[in-house]
């Protein structure tokens, strides 16, 4: 039985920008990206196998595929990396500058790479925030107690202007109480006017009661 041959690539459903070596047994599914920036380049060897929809991106260095790798569906590998002979990668693998040892297998869903993680500042995210909503309290604080004082001195000044007309106010008050007072103190005779009409009858030179006697008013006696 003959073993069976590879055709020759087609290049026709996949894209390739910049410097791309590709060996012409190297089998690509449609939708690849290949693409390699100003001074990077990517080498395919033979034998490579290259699912539907991967990218392969060289950045500032080279992307070296081995002979006989095997790239899974959705694979990136980006930056400078090294995929060793042999070496199989699952589906939806992320590869951001890393090497693979020859004949390595690589779960699907993974993200391995050997960038440095950006260093984190030795306060925690929550506890910044946690000081900028302080912050913002004090500053609300400080708004609000500046209104307060000066409508307190405003109220005090206004207490201040206003004072001598509640005085006088008050005066004229104790004034009204006092004529009231004297008022309900007088005590009233009931058929008073009457009366005087009754004496005046009976002793017509006799004046009303409480009226003002003098001598001229009363007739000569003799």
């Amino acid at each position: 039985m003959h073993a069976l041959s590879r055709s020759p690539i087609s290049d026709t459903h996949f894209y390739i920008c910049g410097s791309v070596v590709i060996d012409p047994s190297a089998a690509i599914a449609p939708g690849v990206l290949i693409q390699a920036d100003a001074s990077a380049q990517v080498v395919i060897r033979a034998g490579v196998c290259i699912g539907r929809g991967s990218i392969i991106h060289a950045v500032s260095g080279t992307i070296e595929i081995e002979e006989g790798v095997t790239l899974g569906t959705g694979v990136l590998v980006f930056g400078s990396c090294f995929l060793g002979a042999g070496s199989c990668v699952g589906a939806n693998v992320s590869l951001v500058n890393y090497a693979l040892q020859p004949g390595q297998l690589v779960p699907a869903n993974s993200a391995l790479s050997t960038l440095e993680m950006p260093t984190v500042s030795a306060q925690s995210p929550s506890e910044s925030s946690n000081s900028t909503v302080q912050k913002g309290k004090e500053h609300h604080s400080e708004d609000q107690v500046t209104p307060s004082v000066q409508n307190g001195a405003h109220d005090q000044q206004s207490e201040e202007k206003g004072s001598p007309a509640s005085v006088s106010t008050n005066a004229e008050n104790v004034d009204v109480h006092v004529e009231e007072t004297r008022v309900t103190t007088q005590r009233i005779v009931y058929g008073r006017a009457s009366l005087d009409r009754v004496i005046t009858m009976m002793f017509p030179h006799r004046q009303p009661l409480d009226s003002p006697t003098s001598s001229s008013d009363h007739p000569d006696s003799s």
